[in-house]
């Protein structure tokens, strides 16, 4: 029992050293940021957010003219006054080639977020974010991936919510380092077998389990 409270504690430990990370190539306002919500956001939700701003900034010294041959580091929020509703949905059209429609969204939330807190502590006069052209779900299935082994291929339609969760415990998964087993997509993550590959009578008992505190 005491295994779980012990888990969570270095999976919050994992992302805040991923979080402070990051800061370190960004600007001086995202560590405000970062500091003034340790108390209102869990570790992950301020990694996501980081994250997020990194992806955003890094697109704009790529593409936009304003931000340009200058390092992510120097960039201030006045620089941010200089963005348009026009120049966020580009980035949202841009992020919208590679990603589902949930995540889109989720990259637009982080966004926002940040861009509302500076707003309402009048140091940036809006948020372009609120106004833009937010993308719509689409059919319930349009997400294929493929299984493939040695004996057959085999390709699987998923919905952008299932491929949301996906991505999402696929980035959780690249902060374990254990050696045993270590391309298994699903692994054991306590006790004596912590590392091991996840057999599929354990995925099983997990659905079942689930299924079970729906009802």
């Amino acid at each position: 029992m005491e295994q779980k409270p012990k888990y969570k504690k270095e999976q919050e430990s994992r992302y805040t050293a991923r979080t402070v990370a990051i800061l370190a190539e960004l600007p001086e306002f995202c560590t405000t940021f970062y500091d003034k919500n340790q108390t209102t956001f869990l570790p992950k939700t301020q990694y996501d957010y980081m994250r997020t701003m990194r992806t955003f900034l890094t697109y704009l010294q790529q593409t936009h003219p304003y931000f340009n041959d200058r390092e992510l580091t120097n960039y201030t929020l006045d620089d941010l006054e200089y963005l348009t509703v026009n120049d966020a949905n580009e980035f949202i059209a841009w992020l919208q080639q590679t990603m589902s429609v949930s995540s889109v969204k989720t990259r637009i939330s982080c966004i926002s977020s940040i861009f509302t807190f500076f707003a309402r502590t009048g140091q940036l006069t809006e948020n372009s974010f609120l106004f833009v052209n937010r993308p719509e779900q689409g059919a319930n299935v349009n997400n294929d991936v493929i299984n493939s082994n040695k004996q057959r291929s085999t390709w699987i339609s998923m919905s952008d919510e299932l491929t949301d969760l996906i991505e999402k415990y696929l980035e959780e998964r690249s902060a374990y380092a254990f050696e045993k087993d270590a391309e298994a997509v699903f692994l054991v993550t306590i006790g004596r077998y912590k590392g091991a590959r996840l057999g599929v009578r354990s995925i099983e008992r997990i659905v079942v389990t689930i299924r079970k505190r729906q009802l």
